[in-house]
């Protein structure tokens, strides 16, 4: 009877038919509570179906049953890991080392696991070393064959760690093995891309980054950035901007892409393109430094010399406030302006960074958090340092709100300071320059 589930449960098991195969393997628990092979396969399926707690309950039963067997622990220490409980993880991981120190893919977790803390990350390349010499140890057969999918990711992730580290040598030879065995993961040909553009090695980054892109399943914003930079190093200056232009909305938009996007157009003397790329990267994005920087080169590129000062001394005050060290290229850039053009001291009759105003001529806020569980969120509001709280019960004919829609508001006081009231959805054009 009891062999007789255990079979059917293993061919719905073959078929990724989790549920059906609880059913019958619960059955067969029933008449042989104690029987691992029962017991194995059972715990498997809850894992599958992220039913922690049950497969952590069998996995605990496993252990007491057969303390000599690693991949009991192993199992135990997946449901934390899968739960990024990596702490727990790891207690269990080790268990199952001490059984079988060669066990790859628990080299590999506990590698992952040890590489999301900062401080272990040292311990995680040496754990990713023993997987891969663990790995290599293996004879030819179906035992490597299984391995090779965890040896693979195990040099993916040793290579970002290196990147990371500065140990550009090593983290290319880790990323040329991934890829070599991961030919279809797009990170994997990224990040090897990442490695080429900071050696300067732009063709071969470009080649890279341009198979990431391919792989992917839909247009990726940090690899399409990192593609127009390695044209940018490559002297195809056409071509990166193409990349940035033929982005979609969605990523064109998006605050980073247009410094980077601003700065092209400004390499390629496009100044007007670029100021309004600029602006519009500022408005997006007030609080970063170097969108002010750009934009103040471009204004200072076009005679306006008192805008120019402006925005340098922002972006000097902004990287003080948030990072604590100074800007000495803004500094130099304000003071050869302020030596040059001594009336660029003077603030700017109208100052770029004032608050869009809706056609009612209430000031206007961008949604920058709603927590639609609790109702309430922050305005990010230009020029203003401080986020502007917001209750959605003061948000007119809304039960929700989107995070990057514009609200015009007025001001009041409520119990921990100023917020936001009599509040309205408005529609502002905000898009970059085609």
């Amino acid at each position: 009877m009891t062999r007789d589930l255990q079979n059917r449960a293993q061919e719905h098991i073959k078929r990724n038919e989790w549920q059906p195969a609880i059913d019958l393997l619960e059955q067969a628990q029933q008449t042989e509570p104690e029987n691992s092979y029962v017991l194995g396969p059972l715990a498997f399926c809850y894992s599958r179906l992220k039913q922690h707690a049950r497969a952590i309950e069998l996995y605990e039963r496993l252990c007491q049953l057969q303390p000599d067997v690693a991949r009991w622990p192993y199992g135990l220490g997946y449901q934390h890991y899968d739960q990024q409980r990596y702490a727990q993880a790891m207690e269990h991981f080790d268990r199952a080392l001490e059984l079988d120190p060669n066990y790859i893919v628990v080299l590999y977790r506990k590698g992952y696991a040890l590489s999301t803390m900062d401080s272990r990350r040292g311990q995680a390349l040496t754990t990713f070393e023993r997987c891969r010499e663990a790995y290599h140890a293996l004879a030819d057969g179906e035992a490597k064959d299984r391995a090779r999918k965890h040896y693979a990711d195990a040099c993916y992730q040793q290579g970002k760690l290196l990147l990371e580290a500065g140990n550009h040598r090593l983290a290319e030879d880790r990323l040329r093995e991934a890829v070599e065995l991961k030919r279809d993961d797009p990170d994997a040909h990224y990040t090897l891309g990442k490695v080429h553009l900071q050696a300067e090695r732009f063709d071969q980054a470009i080649e890279n980054l341009k198979t990431a892109q391919r792989l992917s399943k839909q247009p990726q914003h940090y690899i399409l950035d990192f593609l127009a930079r390695a044209y940018v190093g490559a002297g195809q200056l056409q071509e990166a901007i193409r990349v940035y232009e033929q982005m979609p909305p969605s990523i064109r938009n998006r605050p980073y892409i247009l410094r980077n996007m601003g700065s092209l157009y400004a390499k390629l003397d496009q100044l007007d393109k670029a100021e309004r790329t600029l602006q519009t990267a500022v408005k997006k994005e007030y609080r970063n430094h170097n969108g002010h920087y750009e934009l103040g080169l471009v204004y200072q590129r076009r005679g306006k010399w008192a805008e120019a000062a402006q925005e340098l001394r922002k972006a000097i005050e902004l990287r003080q406030k948030h990072y604590n060290v100074p800007f000495h290229e803004a500094e130099q850039a304000l003071t050869a302006l302020l030596a040059e053009h001594p009336e660029a001291a003077a603030p700017p009759a109208s100052k770029q960074a004032q608050p869009p105003i809706s056609p009612s001529g209430r000031p206007v806020g961008r949604v920058k958090k709603y927590f639609e569980d609790r109702g309430f969120g922050f305005l990010e509001i230009e020029g203003r340092e401080d986020d502007l709280f917001f209750h959605i019960s003061e948000v007119e004919g809304r039960d929700s709100v989107q995070v990057g829609e514009y609200l015009e508001y007025s001001i009041g006081e409520g119990r921990k300071g100023p917020q936001a009231i009599q509040l309205q959805v408005v529609e502002l054009d905000t898009s970059s320059p085609e």
